[in-house]
């Protein structure tokens, strides 16, 4: 990854170093460097379907978990959501929400951080994300990327 300032252009980013322009879709940098379709790991190569589920993702779905979550006398979503939140000590810091999906747990650390960045391999799922923190004016950021490929090096563990 690029180790130096991106410089923007027409299309997006380009990165000096490398000689790599990353694309920018929906507002989002597009830091996924190939085709996903052609990856040998069968969960890459499946990120259209990720993709298409992302806009009901937090409805049906989460409804869902949480009767799940109230037959076996688990915490809801939204509980989980705050005691998340309430683990992270990093008072108007900066954070990282690795596989962020809709951004359901990143939304509610913005509100206690300076700003986190959201990293998902699906682009419906961060699209989804960035308009969920610009209805509620969050301060996040999403990029797609591959975990073990973040342009956060030395975040992921």
């Amino acid at each position: 990854m690029c180790k130096q300032p991106l410089i923007p252009t027409i299309k997006g980013l380009f990165c000096q170093q490398d000689g790599v322009e990353y694309s920018i879709k929906n507002g989002i940098v597009d830091f996924v460097v190939g085709d996903l379709t052609e990856s040998t790991n069968f969960l890459l190569r499946s990120t259209d379907i990720i993709d298409n589920i992302a806009k009901i993702y937090e409805g049906p779905y989460y409804g869902t978990v949480q009767m799940i979550n109230a037959e076996l006398g688990l915490p809801s979503m939204e509980e989980m959501a705050t005691m998340v939140t309430e683990m992270v000590d990093a008072e108007n810091g900066v954070g990282l929400d690795v596989a962020c999906g809709t951004g359901f747990y990143t939304r509610p650390l913005a509100k206690k951080m300076r700003r986190v960045y959201g990293i998902d391999i699906s682009m419906g799922m961060l699209e989804t994300a960035t308009g969920y923190a610009r209805e509620r004016e969050i301060n996040n950021l999403f990029c797609p990327c591959e975990c073990g490929e973040t342009p956060f090096p030395g975040w992921c563990i």
